[in-house]
């Protein structure tokens, strides 16, 4: 990664798959920088702000990683898994009402992703 990126340094795929893999490895410190680095040069690249979420709630920032996924759900609107982990940071912030809205819109459009008619069941008022 690091040669291709040494001579093409505004390779946005070459860095991240870079961060991908850092990620994978869970060398976060790194796959946050790489992402950062998309995010400055790209303002619409969802998955790097996707994943800089996924960092976040790593590292227990939960409002930047709420922050994250807004960003990536305004650049790529139908970006399901971002509902998710949006509801999820949501719930973590003590949002019931906006995580509820987010596991909402995911079972509408995949009812057996993950775990959330459970997380619906739980938040749901009227039951």
């Amino acid at each position: 990664f690091n040669t291709a990126i040494a001579i093409n340094s505004d390779n946005i795929e070459t860095i991240s798959a870079r961060g991908t893999y850092f990620l994978l490895g869970e060398q976060l410190e790194k796959a946050k920088n790489d992402f950062l680095t998309i995010t400055r040069k790209d303002r619409q690249h969802s998955n790097s702000f996707f994943n800089l979420g996924l960092i976040y709630l790593e590292q227990d920032s939960i409002a930047k990683a709420n922050q994250m996924f807004n960003i990536t759900l305004q650049t790529n609107p139908i970006f399901m898994k971002a509902y998710y982990y949006r509801g999820y940071s949501h719930e973590l912030l003590g949002r019931n009402k906006l995580a509820l809205s987010d596991y909402q819109q995911v079972a509408r459009h995949d009812p057996d992703y993950k775990d959330v008619s459970d997380r619906i069941s739980r938040l749901n008022p009227d039951g």
